[in-house]
């Protein structure tokens, strides 16, 4: 690649780079033929599961007292662990990767990095914006078995959180009287609510969000700033300033909140198996309180703000303040995440943006220009210009938004 004493060729290793990768991990490759994906599959499971009975047979090390321990769940690794690790490395041996395109993007970055005299901010995003949508494109981790295997994992390290990671750390906290370790593990609704959000997360992610088009927001903020960072032009707030600004924070809301982005159908789903179990999370929440507040309102922190709160006055008790009352009220949280779902994501029927971030943006201008002496009349012009907007069909008031507002209301002030 390079002879002794010289410079490394760049070029040659990544030429010998888009050569190897995509002959290992071929279907004919070391690692990917049939036989061996499964086999490595078997491998980092095998792997995981031994490091599950390392850490189960010496949690006594910690220090645990041996009726803790006997409470403490045991380490055993999930059922679908397997299949989630042979999906990985089905995900990672899938002939749908584009290695040369990949590696093309490495060496524009390693490229950039060993040319550049001086630094130019627009030099290094040209070379770093086109990564993420390629990662999240069909090339990439969106495609074949690589969303079912994220889900997967996702899934085993919520396992491994509950089961092993909590009750360890739990204890911990209190060796002298640790509280029953079973009581951390959810309920199955729960864990299966959280599957499932998982899996709406991946298909967010991979389907509707348009990675190209969010990377592209940035443009005109990089070409602004470009001058700034390299020292050629000094920052002002100015006009233009507050226009560029205030145009890019209003193009990522508009986005965010299009069906392209988190307001697209899989997206917008990703919290409801969660709030469908909503009574299950706080009785869950509640056995965790009454089994481990104790622990956690005996800390020197918890103890502290507790005793500043009674020097002043306030009646208070931790364990009460702890609890979540489970009556269930005249409107669920989950009807008021549709309400703000519906209000938010209601395109040209709900909040109009360029009215706002136009609005915002003179009275910013406006500010800017003002002097001490008359920056209390500016302030009151903008409420002027402002109130009447927000309180508007365009506003808060339309149909969708103030549906949102009196069901949250409603939710606050429900006994």
């Amino acid at each position: 690649i390079a002879p002794v004493n010289e410079q490394l060729d760049m070029s040659a290793l990544f030429g010998l780079l888009k050569k190897a990768i995509p002959t290992i991990l071929g279907s004919q490759g070391p690692f990917c033929s049939s036989a061996c994906s499964d086999l490595f599959g078997s491998v980092m499971y095998s792997t995981i599961e031994l490091l599950y009975v390392f850490l189960d047979l010496n949690r006594h090390a910690l220090g645990y007292p041996p009726q803790y321990l006997e409470r403490m769940p045991k380490l055993a690794m999930p059922a679908s662990a397997l299949v989630g690790m042979q999906d990985s490395m089905s995900c990672i041996c899938g002939q749908h990767w584009d290695w040369t395109g990949f590696l093309d993007m490495a060496q524009g970055v390693v490229a950039w990095a060993m040319s550049s005299s001086t630094f130019s901010l627009k030099s290094l995003w040209d070379s770093v914006k086109g990564i993420v949508p390629k990662i999240m494109g069909p090339t990439g981790f969106c495609a074949g078995t690589c969303t079912s295997a994220i889900n997967q994992v996702v899934g085993l390290f919520t396992e491994i959180a509950f089961h092993a990671v909590a009750p360890t750390y739990i204890g911990l906290i209190n060796k002298n009287d640790p509280p029953d370790a079973s009581k951390i593990i959810p309920p199955t609704a729960l864990m299966g609510a959280l599957s499932t959000s998982a899996k709406n997360m991946g298909n967010c992610l991979c389907g509707n969000i348009d990675w190209s088009g969010f990377v592209s927001l940035t443009d005109p903020l990089i070409s602004f700033l470009d001058p700034i960072t390299s020292g050629s032009r000094q920052f002002t707030f100015d006009t233009a300033t507050i226009t560029v600004l205030t145009t890019t924070a209003k193009n990522y809301i508009t986005y965010f909140l299009s069906s392209t982005g988190l307001c697209g159908s899989s997206c917008v789903q990703v919290a409801d198996p969660l709030l469908s179990v909503e009574s299950v999370i706080i009785g869950y929440a509640n056995e965790i309180s009454k089994t481990y507040g104790k622990v956690l309102y005996e800390t020197p922190q918890v103890t502290s703000v507790a005793r500043t709160m009674r020097q002043s006055g306030m009646a208070v008790n931790v364990e009460e303040m702890l609890y979540i009352p489970t009556t269930p009220g005249a409107v669920s949280t989950l009807t008021v995440w549709n309400a703000m779902k519906d209000c938010a994501c209601a395109g040209s029927a709900g909040l109009d943006w360029d009215t706002l971030f136009n609005k915002v943006a003179a009275a910013l201008d406006y500010l800017r220009v003002s002097s001490p002496e008359t920056i209390v009349n500016a302030i009151f012009a903008i409420i002027k210009d402002l109130v009447p907007f927000v309180f508007s069909a365009k506003g808060m008031c339309g149909n969708k938004c103030s549906t949102a507002i009196m069901t949250g209301i409603r939710y606050v002030l429900d006994p």
